[in-house]
């Protein structure tokens, strides 16, 4: 269900799949006959993570300020650098290979080490929407940073289709 909402993001897709990886690979653990189930639902888990633009899922995460790069703890996403070069990627393909600005490597740097700026933005509760987050961080400036723009957009990537295909529906209904 968290994954076929209407306004699912990359984040909440990243994460759904880890905690079934997660599930699955413990139920494994605790009864033999769980086996084949489980390692079925593990394999089209991963086929499924196998074809999709990865970065982007995993930048979707990194960008959200409840977990940033919690999940990662485990692989290489777990410093600073390596999520520099992967938003130096991102960047290049989605601003038709400008360089980065060079207030972008400081707001980097800020976010993850929470400071400046981002010091209290994991703790700013009005909203548990990360899109909204980086919304009240830039209320009252006249100009948003080039990484808060680039968050922004990759926060608002929709992770499915789900709602076109209800206004589709609706339509037709409506149509009919």
């Amino acid at each position: 269900n968290i994954i076929q909402a209407s306004f699912c993001r990359l984040d909440m897709i990243l994460l759904t799949f880890g905690y079934l990886i997660s599930s699955y690979q413990h139920m494994k653990t605790e009864n033999s006959q769980n086996i084949p189930g489980c390692t079925a639902i593990i394999t089209s888990v991963e086929n499924r993570w196998a074809k999709t633009d990865q970065e982007v899922f995993i930048a979707a995460v990194i960008l959200n300020p409840m977990y940033q790069w919690s999940p990662f703890h485990h692989s290489h996403f777990h410093s600073v650098v390596a999520v520099i070069s992967l938003f130096k990627r991102l960047w290049a393909r989605f601003y038709n290979g400008q360089e980065l600005p060079e207030s972008f490597h400081t707001d980097i740097r800020d976010y993850l080490l929470k400071k400046g700026q981002f010091r209290d933005i994991s703790k700013a509760k009005r909203s548990p929407d990360p899109f909204l987050m980086y919304q009240y961080l830039g209320f009252g400036t006249m100009t948003e940073s080039p990484f808060t723009i680039f968050a922004k957009h990759i926060l608002s990537i929709t992770g499915n289709s789900a709602s076109c295909e209800r206004l589709f529906s609706a339509f037709g209904t409506i149509l009919t």
